[in-house]
């Protein structure tokens, strides 16, 4: 089993807006990868690179998005003005609602 980091070929953050690029530890056991030869290997390869990773962002915010509104939806207790039979009265008296001035 390989560990994750031998696996990793190239960290980095994209802006598909500005089409900059800042490294993070780009790093390889063999290699040391120069950001500007993957950026023109990448835009070379995929001509519309910064398309869909605008596109794949979108559609990531607009997950997770439904995620939260799932996870923290909180519906609150249905309140009625109604008065149960054998609730205390509203009065303050102490009684029973029925006993009061339910009759």
């Amino acid at each position: 089993m390989q560990d994750k980091k031998d696996r990793q070929v190239f960290g980095g953050f994209v802006d598909y807006q500005s089409h900059e690029w800042h490294k993070e530890g780009i790093h390889n056991k063999k290699k040391v990868f120069d950001i500007a030869t993957v950026r023109i290997a990448v835009e070379k390869n995929y001509p519309d690179f910064y398309r869909v990773l605008k596109k794949r962002h979108e559609l990531l915010r607009r997950l997770y998005a439904d995620y939260i509104k799932k996870v923290y939806h909180v519906e609150l207790p249905s309140r009625s003005n109604k008065i149960g039979r054998n609730n205390p009265c509203p009065c303050g008296s102490g009684k029973k609602y029925k006993k009061c001035c339910g009759r």
